[in-house]
């Protein structure tokens, strides 16, 4: 029995897509069992947190001062400041810079990168991001996959959300300035 050429393209084509399934698919099912972190999913433990806060204090306040507000010689860490510098960044390049360049007046090595991930822990926390069960780990391909970004009206969530007093005027003043520039839009064309 002889087979045309066709025969044999449309059967070397049919097993080159079976094995390339066979390929994809276990990548798929792994990518759906470890869903990517998100800032606000509770990336590091209230323990984690209460560890760095007496390494913060001893390494890094003398620039970034013991309120995080920051001071002539280091950026503010908390509040506005924070999320003015670094959000929209990843966890993985904030961290990169702590590691690299902190502290400053002491030389980078002075202190270890398991200290310093204690302290982002602690600089999370003291920005209202939520605790969680797991600590928050070195693996730099994790941290990188974490975005910076406040919680605000837009995030979604799996759990119900409750923000804040300044999430919940954010999201009215956010509401409330795109009606007035439908409105003006509107206005202008009548």
């Amino acid at each position: 029995m002889r087979t045309s050429r066709r025969a044999r393209l449309g059967t070397l084509a049919t097993w080159t897509l079976v094995a390339a399934g066979s390929l994809w698919w276990p990548l798929t099912s792994v990518r759906a069992q470890q869903p990517d972190k998100k800032l606000w999913d509770g990336i590091y433990t209230a323990e984690q947190a209460a560890r760095g806060k007496p390494r913060f204090e001893a390494s890094c306040s003398r620039c970034h001062n013991i309120e995080l507000v920051g001071s002539e010689r280091g950026p503010a860490l908390k509040g506005n400041g924070f999320w003015n510098k670094y959000e929209n960044d990843s966890l993985g390049s904030l961290f990169t810079l702590i590691r690299d360049t902190m502290p400053r007046d002491g030389g980078a090595g002075v202190v270890s990168d398991e200290v310093k991930v204690d302290i982002l822990a602690y600089i999370l926390s003291r920005n209202d991001i939520p605790p969680g069960a797991d600590e928050l780990k070195l693996a730099s391909n994790a941290l990188e996959a974490i975005k910076i970004t406040k919680k605000g009206c837009w995030t979604a969530s799996s759990r119900p959300l409750r923000p804040s007093a300044a999430s919940r005027a954010f999201c009215r003043g956010a509401v409330a300035a795109a009606t007035n520039s439908i409105s003006a839009a509107t206005a202008v064309r009548r």
